[in-house]
């Protein structure tokens, strides 16, 4: 996790709890599904099929009635299947981690603290007649204070590639492993009528990309997936028999989602993500006092005529 005080977009470790989570939002919060029922228009709850009967009576009390049966109309979704897919990996060749994490860039930052000292200790060493310009001056100067333009070159003692003393912050991650997970969303009503509401918006509802694909987005903890919605949408009931049982429409939809995920989560021994900084300046400093060695002056008369350790 990146500190409180940084702002942009945070690294999120990517599992099968995340594709899971983007799939039941987008069904929770984007379809947002209602139709009508006898107590008015109202919201079809959706539920996890792997969550414990224990947790579903208590987070919703609404949800059964008092002989324990689910009350219609009804989502249900579960996951199917897992299947790693090496060949959607957009890295072609297998990268190796590095150290205590992985070796793929994902982002890139300034560091404004330590770039500020290079800037401090670079504005420490210039010399010159102007008041604005020499040793007092241990900040950044402001848009106000422009530098003299009159310096003599051979009083001018401003380091050349002083604009290019930034630190930058680099994260990596693992190589990012893809797997398409397949899931079952189960529709259920008692009337004809509400399936046909609940149905109507996996057929033709309006995604970024248009209504005639059977292609959408998911995406959670800033991790975005890619779902595939299969094109067949077959209603079975038992209304046809004529029986007294209880009438039940329901409609299976299939969605295959191509997810990745980064680390192996809490049984992983190596970091999800690790920073390593630029190599800003490369010194090799030399001793003339204790060697006797003169200042050379080879160019008196150019921009740096003096030795300066």
């Amino acid at each position: 996790m990146a500190n409180k005080d940084e702002t942009g977009v945070q690294f999120m470790p990517s599992t099968l709890e995340t594709i899971d989570t983007s799939i039941h939002k987008y069904i929770e919060e984007y379809l947002n599904l209602h139709v009508m029922t006898n107590r008015g228009f109202a919201k079809v709850p959706v539920i996890w099929v792997g969550a414990e009967r224990t947790y579903q009576m208590k987070h919703d009390l609404n949800l059964r009635d008092k002989e324990g049966l689910l009350k219609l109309p009804l989502i249900t979704l579960e996951r199917k299947e897992v299947t790693k897919n090496p060949s959607k990996s957009p890295v072609p060749g297998n990268v190796p981690d590095l150290g205590l994490g992985g070796w793929i860039p994902v982002s890139t930052r300034i560091n404004q603290k330590k770039t500020g000292v290079f800037k401090a200790a670079q504005n420490s060493k210039k010399q010159g007649p102007s008041g604005s310009v020499g040793n007092v001056q241990r900040t950044i100067p402001s848009s106000r204070d422009k530098l003299p333009t009159n310096i003599s070159p051979m009083f001018d003692t401003r380091p050349v590639n002083q604009k290019d003393k930034v630190v930058y912050e680099t994260t990596f991650i693992p190589v990012p492993v893809y797997v398409e997970v397949k899931y079952e969303i189960s529709l259920r009503s008692e009337y004809l009528q509400q399936m046909n509401t609940m149905v109507t918006p996996f057929i033709s509802g309006h995604t970024k990309i248009g209504r005639n694909k059977n292609y959408f987005l998911l995406q959670h903890d800033n991790h975005r997936f890619e779902a595939f919605i299969d094109g067949s949408f077959a209603t079975e009931g038992n209304s046809a028999t004529l029986e007294e049982e209880e009438r039940i429409f329901n409609t299976t939809i299939s969605i295959n989602v191509l997810g990745y995920l980064i680390g192996a989560e809490k049984n992983e021994r190596l970091n999800n993500r690790q920073t390593y900084e630029n190599i800003v300046e490369v010194k090799m400093s030399r001793e003339r006092v204790v060697f006797e060695e003169e200042p050379t002056r080879e160019n008196r008369s150019g921009s740096k005529p003096f030795y300066k350790e």
